[in-house]
């Protein structure tokens, strides 16, 4: 070892630096309040056409009900005039009544 001295060095101290945000603060605050805001729209959103669609439902039923009491009504009066007495009625106004056999000789 020609004239080199040896000494001993202790291990190298870097100095940590602070590195700059890869998102400044403020942005991603105003980025992380529009994603707020839109999420709640969106919610918002969602939550009247639920309403819409409930309340087209619950009409549809309504009809339905009534259309289904309609119904019945009708079967009803269908099924009264019908009856014997009714149609014996109608037969002895309109001059309806027995027939004399006819006889084919």
């Amino acid at each position: 070892m020609r004239g080199k001295a040896i000494t001993k060095q202790g291990p190298k101290r870097t100095q940590k630096t602070a590195l700059p945000p890869i998102i400044p603060v403020r942005t991603a605050l105003f980025g992380g309040a529009a994603l707020l805001i839109l999420f709640a729209w969106l919610h918002l959103i969602l939550a009247l056409q639920i309403a819409s669609t409930g309340r087209q439902i619950q009409m549809a039923t309504e009809e339905l009900k009534k259309l289904k009491r309609d119904n019945m009504a009708v079967v009803r009066d269908t099924a009264v005039a019908e009856s014997e007495e009714k149609m014996a009625a109608r037969a002895a106004a309109l001059d309806y009544g027995p027939q004399a056999p006819v006889y084919l000789s």
